[in-house]
């Protein structure tokens, strides 16, 4: 009898450490998760669109989590926007960008191919002739379309993929001031440089 009464303390005990083990294990792991994510999003952010890829008198509006955050398991997604100053209410003056990570390189080619269809029409967006640089991205797409509620106001979209990363970017481009052809090649290059920076390093 007694070792009966032993026996079930022994196991009781048991049972009692097993489960505080598995809830020990469960939080390392999800800390350990948790940490992965908070790191992967720094590194977005750090990578995202910053005052000196624009000409003078642009500022940051805000940020945020991106639109794919959290649709699909791993994926992370932030988004930043600039507007022009003074011009802040101008609601056609934002330069917009969204950086995703999604751990599956297979899985971000697919991202970036919806991407394109969602975001550049095939009737109408032409890859702008001024916009002409030696890309590193593993794919992209730049396409740009006449505002037809804005004489002399082009809305452009691009769209890359490095790796894991993919850059979506929206800008409005005007013909002499804010933002003009030439300003947008030389954001998207200096942008093209830092993500594939990012994306080449070990």
């Amino acid at each position: 009898m007694m070792c009966d009464v032993l026996r079930i303390r022994v196991s009781r005990r048991a049972v009692r450490l097993g489960i505080f083990s598995l809830l020990v294990a469960g939080s390392v792991l999800l800390v350990g998760c948790t940490s992965d994510a908070n790191d992967r999003a720094t590194r977005l952010i750090a990578l995202l669109l910053r005052a000196s890829d624009l000409p003078p008198g642009w500022q940051r509006d805000r940020g945020g989590r991106g639109r794919l955050d959290q649709e699909r398991e791993g994926i992370i997604s932030r988004f930043v926007v600039f507007l022009r100053v003074p011009e802040r209410q101008r609601a056609g003056a934002p330069v917009w960008q969204e950086l995703i990570d999604d751990p599956n390189t297979n899985q971000a080619g697919d991202t970036f191919a919806d991407i394109v269809r969602m975001e550049i029409p095939n009737n109408g967006w032409t890859w702008p002739e001024q916009v002409d640089f030696p890309y590193r991205a593993d794919q992209i797409e730049v396409a740009c379309t006449q505002d037809p509620d804005s004489p002399g106001t082009t809305w452009c979209t691009s769209v890359a993929q490095y790796g894991n990363f993919v850059s979506i970017i929206y800008a409005h481009v005007y013909e002499e001031q804010w933002l003009t052809m030439e300003d947008l090649e030389r954001l998207l290059e200096s942008i093209d440089k830092r993500m594939a920076a990012a994306r080449d390093q070990p």
